[in-house]
């Protein structure tokens, strides 16, 4: 993690509730950056006495020592702390009040954690100023994301695109759970960052046969895959869409095989009968392999397919070893898809797969496999167009977030995101879509990146 000043102490929320009010506030005022190695490990949540709810100030491994002054970067603020070891163990962490970062105050996420779980019914109030010295002032959230996203999008046109970093963590501590609970009502943000939607699995993935099917696999009969946790027990995905749903926040759910991919469907379907008509734009990520009777039914429900084309290059190779050629005639049925009403909105799936969109466009219009064995397309009658294979990746990538009031296209009053390559793809055999380099990057009206 990197982190500004000119960031740092223009952000804070006060907590409050019964018996418990603090504000946090992060601040620093030097001149430069500081840095930490810190990987989000937890240990420092688990070791710190304001997070763990016993308060321990020790942990079983015994006495420290040796001390080390550090950066915790754990909850994104980046605090100075005093690390008391035993040999590679962490045995606790207290705060060091000379430290530059957020002046040794104690644990930004320990105190949302031991706030939380004493207390029910806190209320977050986000907080903006222009720089450290001037007074706080109560926004809403809308307002609060918004101006952290222009002051990124700033720092970044002044200083560099590495002027600012962020840090994430995949464990949803009381702080999260709540802020899921009780904050998140709808969309908020702006064009640089906006937050308004949840995704969740039904499955797994065709590699590792945990994508789930109604027929098991071909060169593995003793499974048909399985559900992700999250639908379990039955019925559970269910209440969480519909309750996700009744809020106003868009869902997308990750389905693989052809009998996730009916399934999600179905609860789709139950979702919207039981909450009523209303521009909910489900998703399906990947929606990988579908059944011939379930294809029209996204045209029908107006559920976006949501693909990367690149994987049809990819798994094209193997695909039928693994559950034969009659059920991959439905596999990335980008044509089909689109010819029953459907909206396709293509990315390239990165990290999983490679960022270059050029990949993608050629494995969508073209169907030929990494491997090249198939030249003419791994089942041709599902391609598309060059033209309806970049609307998928712009007009209907911008749709499926409710975001084609500013991109997805050039026109008046739309944000000027646009690239320009080497090349004229609609002149160029298909076959060659993948050789196109970009020459220039232009994002919001400035360019951002030209080749060399």
């Amino acid at each position: 993690m990197r982190a500004c000043d000119e960031v740092q102490g223009t952000f804070a929320l006060t907590i409050e509730g019964r018996g418990f009010a603090s504000k946090v506030s992060p601040g620093i005022l030097t001149d430069d950056f500081f840095s930490s190695d810190c990987v989000s490990c937890g240990a420092c949540v688990q070791a710190c006495p304001t997070a763990t709810l016993s308060e321990k100030s020790l942990i079983e491994i015994g006495t420290p020592d040796r001390s080390i002054i550090t950066t915790c970067a754990y909850c994104g603020v980046g605090c100075s702390f005093k690390a008391e070891m035993r040999g590679d163990e962490l045995v606790r962490m207290t705060p060091y009040k000379h430290g530059k970062a957020n002046r040794g105050h104690s644990c930004v996420k320990g105190r949302f954690a031991y706030g939380y779980a004493m207390h029910q019914d806190r209320i977050l109030k986000p907080m903006i100023r222009a720089k450290v010295t001037d007074p706080w002032k109560e926004v809403s959230w809308e307002e609060a994301i918004g101006y952290a996203a222009s002051e990124f999008k700033r720092i970044q046109a002044e200083h560099g695109r590495d002027a600012v970093g962020g840090i994430t963590s995949s464990r949803c501590t009381n702080e999260e759970t709540f802020l899921v609970q009780k904050l998140v009502r709808a969309a908020f943000g702006n064009d640089w960052l906006r937050i308004g939607g949840l995704k969740g699995f039904a499955d797994g993935s065709l590699g590792s046969t945990t994508a789930l099917f109604f027929e098991p696999y071909r060169d593995a009969p003793d499974t048909r895959g399985l559900f992700f946790e999250q639908m379990l027990p039955e019925g559970i995905m269910l209440q969480r869409v519909a309750a996700a749903d009744k809020l106003g926040l868009q869902v997308m759910i990750h389905a693989i095989g052809d009998r996730a991919n009916a399934c999600i469907l179905d609860l789709y379907r139950e979702v919207a009968e039981q909450n009523g008509p209303r521009d909910r734009r489900f998703r399906i990520e990947h929606a990988q392999h579908l059944r011939a009777a379930d294809i029209p039914r996204f045209g029908r429900q107006k559920v976006i397919a949501s693909m990367q084309p690149y994987h049809a290059a990819d798994d094209g190779r193997w695909c039928e070893k693994r559950i034969g050629t009659e059920r991959s005639r439905g596999t990335y049925a980008f044509r089909a898809l689109l010819d029953s009403g459907a909206v396709l909105a293509f990315g390239t799936d990165w990290t999983v797969a490679p960022l270059n969109p050029m990949l993608g466009l050629k494995a969508a219009v073209t169907r030929q496999t990494l491997d090249g064995k198939h030249p003419d397309g791994w089942f041709p009658d599902q391609k598309i167009t060059l033209d309806e294979a970049i609307r998928a990746y712009t007009v209907g990538s911008a749709y499926a977030e409710f975001a084609e009031h500013a991109k997805g296209a050039l026109s008046p009053g739309k944000l000027a995101d646009l690239v320009m390559l080497d090349r004229d793809l609609y002149r160029i055999n298909p076959a060659d879509i993948d050789q196109a380099r970009v020459l220039l990057t232009v994002v919001d009206g400035r360019v951002v990146w030209e080749a060399k």
